[in-house]
């Protein structure tokens, strides 16, 4: 999805690898947008850039967590309850 989407790291170096944590990744990405466009790099801040960002950061983890979740416990690697905190 990254190459699809071309997504980079543009923002500051302190940005990359943190992901969701705190949304550091994506406010990374978003200014490293908004630098590329002060700098003349891209034209604008697209829908496709916004669709990009979400589906990477929330929509595909979720999805891709849920159904490994499925196929694991039909595996028997999981069970209900595991993960519930006490």
């Amino acid at each position: 999805m990254t190459c699809l989407f071309k997504m980079e790291m543009n923002g500051a170096a302190i940005s990359s690898g943190m992901g969701t944590c705190g949304l550091v990744g994506q406010i990374g990405v978003y200014s490293g947008w908004v630098s590329d466009v002060a700098n003349g790099v891209k034209a604008s801040i697209t829908a496709f850039d916004w669709a990009g960002l979400i589906l990477i950061s929330f929509i595909l983890p979720a999805v891709i967590t849920w159904a490994l979740g499925k196929v694991w416990r039909k595996m028997g690697w999981i069970k209900e309850g595991d993960l519930k905190l006490d």
